[in-house]
């Protein structure tokens, strides 16, 4: 939902406000998801407040990644972001819903094909 109203406030030239909706609070809650959902050793060294503290040192791969998402433009950002958390949340949450995963990708294509037009 938050990648949806992000993207949303971005369309409309809300540049600030859709960036927050998109790089803080989806990645918030993505982080929580993965910390709780992504098997890892050492695990107990997540903050259950705080989910950005040590989550590179857990999931080294993962936080790189997703470093490297959020250096990118918001809409870039928004695509990556979800396509991460479908593809590691999808086998331990398989009733993830398809029509709406869809319909959030459709507003970024739209999105992004209106920032390329202006």
């Amino acid at each position: 939902m938050n990648i949806f109203v992000g993207v949303g406030r971005r369309a409309r030239g809300e540049r600030l406000s859709g960036r927050r909706f998109i790089k803080t609070h989806a990645l918030t809650h993505l982080l929580h998801l993965l910390a709780e959902f992504i098997p890892a050793e050492s695990a107990h060294l997540l903050d259950n407040l705080d989910p950005f503290r040590r989550f590179e040192q857990v999931h080294p791969a993962l936080g790189a990644e997703i470093n490297q998402i959020l250096a990118q433009d918001t809409l870039l950002a928004a695509e990556r972001l979800l396509a991460v958390a479908v593809r590691e949340l999808r086998p331990f949450l398989p009733d993830l819903p398809d029509e709406a995963i869809t319909e959030v990708l459709r507003l970024i294509n739209k999105a992004k094909a209106g920032a390329s037009n202006s």
